[in-house]
């Protein structure tokens, strides 16, 4: 299965408008117009995920996570050095830059060359259809192209139409993934699918609560912490 361009002019416009009123918007578009300027990029995951969810379902509160994705296939692109000008600018160990210019906003941005099989050293073409086939969740498998403005989906359309989110690549440790699992099902009012449940069940023990408190306060989440804890306990229920 490979990704799906699509043209629909409401689920477009869905992603666009919900740019366009943010209160971030200004933010999302110097990123774009002014440091990303003049390269191929696009709006990925959540950002473009949550307007179609609202779109289709009424459902879900303002975007505050933006993730932006850069072609560089034709020379690798040092995103850290475009960034050397900004404030509150961090560099997340996968290679991303990550900066928080607003309390409660947070931008990422990284590029094809990052995708999970490239950093876990296989030898493949850095692409769009790559990117968006090992990401972590189908629901996340989804993007927008500035450009073109048109959206490119993998999985995600399927599991929203499933309202279900569910582990299709990753490259996070097992912590991370099992507490974004329960924070984008209850974010987006989705079950978690099967081979998320398996993930939990086979990984999840109450001896990584103190890194996923980390992880959490890290992302300025961390009043989440006991309905993540809690959740594992309930789908992984022998391990407490």
């Amino acid at each position: 299965m490979g990704i799906q361009i699509i043209d629909d002019p409401k689920l477009v416009e869905a992603v666009k408008d919900n740019l366009d009123r943010s209160e971030y918007r200004d933010y999302v578009n110097h990123v774009v117009n002014d440091i990303l300027v003049g390269r191929e990029s696009y709006l990925l995951g959540g950002a473009v995920r949550d307007p179609i969810v609202k779109f289709l379902y009424g459902t879900n509160g303002p975007t505050k996570d933006f993730d932006l994705l850069v072609d560089d296939t034709e020379q690798p692109l040092d995103v850290h050095e475009l960034f050397k000008g900004e404030m509150d600018v961090f560099y997340t160990s996968f290679g991303t830059v990550r900066w928080r210019p607003k309390r409660g906003l947070e931008i990422d941005v990284t590029t094809f060359r990052n995708a999970n099989p490239i950093r876990a050293g296989d030898e493949v073409e850095p692409s769009l259809e790559l990117w968006l086939s090992t990401c972590d969740f189908n629901t996340g498998s989804i993007a927008y192209g500035f450009g073109n403005q048109v959206l490119y989906d993998f999985k995600a359309m399927e599991g929203i139409g499933q309202k279900q989110v569910d582990v299709i690549g990753g490259g996070d440790p097992p912590y991370k993934m099992m507490a974004r699992l329960v924070l984008h099902s209850d974010k987006l009012g989705f079950d978690i699918g099967q081979r998320g449940l398996d993930l939990i069940r086979d990984q999840y023990s109450p001896s990584l609560d103190e890194h996923i408190g980390v992880y959490l306060d890290d992302k300025q989440k961390s009043e989440f912490f006991e309905r993540v804890t809690s959740r594992l306990k309930e789908i992984a229920p022998s391990t407490h």
